[in-house]
């Protein structure tokens, strides 16, 4: 797992007691910076992927020494970049404001999404009365059922 907004004191042993209780951590790591203070990041690894996703779901959000975490899965930089590449590289209409697709794989699609970013690739966030029987029209763009409490 990726972590982010972790306190910058966070050692490794503290950032794997967090995360102790949703299963068998087999590494926990913070990365610092060259004075031994911490980035604000860390990964974590579980035994079982099902470890993992409880983890995400239970500590998402979470707040830790006064910061909401952020916690998803990890993938490696050069997926991270080819995503992002492609999610950006869309012709600009209708990333701002438009449609964003007419629901057609705009699930974390490539460019339909762009312009949102914090959505975490929700899905229908942005769109313009995009539901059936949903209120035409959300502004805020953020649909009932995406809401995390």
């Amino acid at each position: 797992l990726y972590i982010k907004n972790l306190d910058e004191k966070m050692e490794d042993a503290d950032l794997k007691d967090l995360f102790v209780p949703f299963g068998s951590v087999t590494s926990a790591m913070v990365k610092k910076d060259s004075n031994g203070m911490g980035k604000g990041f860390g990964f974590v690894a579980f035994a079982s992927p099902d470890e993992a996703t409880k983890a995400v779901t239970e500590m998402h959000l979470k707040v830790v020494k006064g910061k909401p975490l952020y916690v998803g899965l990890a993938e490696k930089k050069e997926a991270r970049e080819e995503r992002l590449r492609q999610r950006y590289s869309a012709a600009p209409s209708g990333v701002m404001g438009g449609k964003g697709g007419k629901g057609k794989g705009s699930k974390g699609g490539k460019g339909s999404m762009g312009g949102m970013a914090g959505m975490g690739g929700m899905g229908m966030g942005g769109m313009m009365g995009g539901m059936p029987g949903g209120p035409g029209g959300m502004m805020g763009g953020m649909p009932g059922q995406g809401m995390m409490p």
